[in-house]
């Protein structure tokens, strides 16, 4: 007979067993989460949230080891959809258009003048160097920024949107 407790090829599945309900799990009431980034420098997990109409979105940190809430970065006016580590900072898109810049040390805005970015419309996903951010776009383009000044540098147009991006070293997305 088969046994039930092996998948294709006779390897045993994989057993989960979620963790107990706390307050990692807990955003704003009526509100979720659109995505995490584990920021590797500081061990902090980040979460892009949206909530109701009458909250604002935000960003939620917690401690990646102990589970223990560090914090929220308020500065979206809409739901904050993807978010990117790039050495001490954290980017953030969100569907307000707007790509804000973090310093995880502080746990504030980062100072400079890309601290805010404005695109066209919303922003669906983020990647980034140290020198350079590109962002993803529901009107299909793709985005590349000066990281440092906020300059818009170049653009290239796909046919539906655009909603993940990836790089491989400093010099392919």
């Amino acid at each position: 007979g088969v046994d039930a407790r092996k998948g294709h090829g006779g390897l045993a599945s994989p057993r989960f067993t979620p963790p107990p309900p706390t307050d990692v799990l807990e955003t704003l009431e009526g509100g979720g989460i659109w995505c995490l980034e584990l920021h590797k420098r500081s061990n902090l997990v980040f979460a892009g949230c949206w909530g109701p109409a009458h909250q604002v979105d935000l960003i939620k940190a917690w401690d990646a080891t102990s589970g223990a809430f560090v914090g929220s970065l308020y500065g979206h006016f809409s739901d904050v959809k993807c978010l990117c580590e790039s050495g001490p900072l954290l980017w953030s898109g969100s569907y307000d258009g707007s790509m804000r810049c973090w310093d995880v040390a502080t746990m504030a805005a980062a100072p400079g003048p890309a601290a805010l970015v404005v695109a066209a419309g919303p922003v669906l996903a983020l990647a980034a160097t140290p020198a350079r951010l590109f962002s993803a776009h529901d009107d299909g383009a793709v985005r590349c920024w000066d990281a440092a000044t906020g300059e818009h540098l170049w653009a290239s147009a796909h046919p539906g949107p655009v909603t993940a991006l990836a790089l491989r070293g400093d010099r392919h997305l």
